[in-house]
């Protein structure tokens, strides 16, 4: 723990709202003074609304760091069949093409390799298992306008799925079981399984928000969808009395894609990971855990924080249930 002026702003957007980390500065050694956190409720139609005090002056732009829960963001891995071919300038391009069919030619992709998540270089391959991430330049300038019409302007935008990535590859060193990570959006969800060995698996399942708010809606007979939306973010209402409703579409989806993973590959699940929800809604993490058989991936902050290399202003607080910290703190490492 030390005393620091915070110079730069951290901030991790999703579906739950903004989680943001004041700190000394965008590259290492780093002090965290404060961490906010932003509930979707308190922003309104616009939620950059509820961060538009955080920049610096009227009249120019504050400098972020931008970190997005998003579907948006498409992922998947590939083997190639030898390391030649993936020093050709046009191969990424074509394996791009071809995984990910009717994506169009405006979009931004990233390649890393699936061993250490260093980003590919074609001087320098010496794996075959390479991870690919692409995103649509127009949901990226989108995103940049948002942000800079409150005053904000990011030097850097990235998805939280690689960030938290590569802390459970990280911390699944000290406890070597495959875990999957669930990212919950409007109308889909996220699945990565992270193995013990080899590259992760990405999965889309046809469940979401949308599908958890019908159920608060049908299970208490109200008129709308905005007001089953309130009671699943709020942090007051105990939905637990009809929890097992709620939750019980996107249980059986993980169910079946846990399932067929561990008839395919012979290795069993055993943690669950939930990156994207507020702790107001961590009674949905709890549940889902319990139903589907599995432990949640518990995590130290602070243990993480000093694995990191991270400093803390002394009387920090902050919520040690949310589980969006995870990928902010790592947010700080990739700097």
């Amino acid at each position: 723990m030390s005393n620091s002026k915070a110079d730069a702003l951290y901030i991790s957007w999703s579906p739950s709202g903004f989680v943001t980390a004041e700190a000394s500065s965008f590259q290492a050694p780093i002090t965290i003074t404060e961490i906010k956190n932003y509930p979707v409720t308190t922003a309104g139609g616009d939620p950059f609304v509820a961060l538009e005090h955080l920049r610096q002056s009227k009249k120019g732009y504050r400098k972020i760091a931008l970190q997005v829960s998003s579907d948006e963001f498409l992922f998947a891995t590939h083997e190639v069949d030898s390391l030649i071919k993936a020093k050709e300038p046009d191969y990424f391009p074509n394996v791009i093409k071809s995984e990910f069919v009717g994506i169009g030619d405006d979009i931004f992709y990233h390649v890393i390799n699936s061993g250490d998540g260093a980003p590919y270089s074609p001087n320098g391959v010496t794996e075959k298992n390479f991870i690919l991430s692409v995103v649509g330049n127009a949901y990226i300038e989108s995103v940049q306008q948002r942000v800079t019409n409150h005053g904000l302007y990011p030097h850097r935008l990235e998805s939280s799925t690689l960030a938290t990535l590569g802390m459970l590859k990280q911390l699944s060193g000290e406890q070597p079981q495959p875990c999957i990570a669930l990212e919950v959006f409007e109308d889909k969800s996220s699945l990565l399984i992270v193995p013990t060995e080899g590259p992760p698996v990405f999965r889309f399942i046809d469940t979401g928000i949308a599908q958890m708010c019908q159920q608060v809606q049908d299970a208490l007979s109200l008129k709308d969808k905005a007001s089953a939306r309130k009671l699943l973010y709020s942090s007051t209402i105990d939905l637990s009395d009809i929890g097992d409703q709620v939750v019980q579409p996107l249980r059986k989806e993980i169910a079946a894609t846990i399932g067929l993973y561990e008839v395919e590959t012979g290795q069993s699940i055993t943690r669950l990971f939930v990156t994207n929800m507020a702790a107001e809604q961590s009674w949905i993490n709890r549940l889902l855990a319990e139903e589907l058989g599995l432990n949640l991936f518990d995590i130290d902050h602070v243990f993480l924080m000093n694995d990191l290399g991270i400093q803390w202003q002394q009387g920090l607080e902050w919520n040690r249930d949310d589980p969006r910290m995870i990928p902010l703190f790592a947010m700080m490492q990739s700097e």
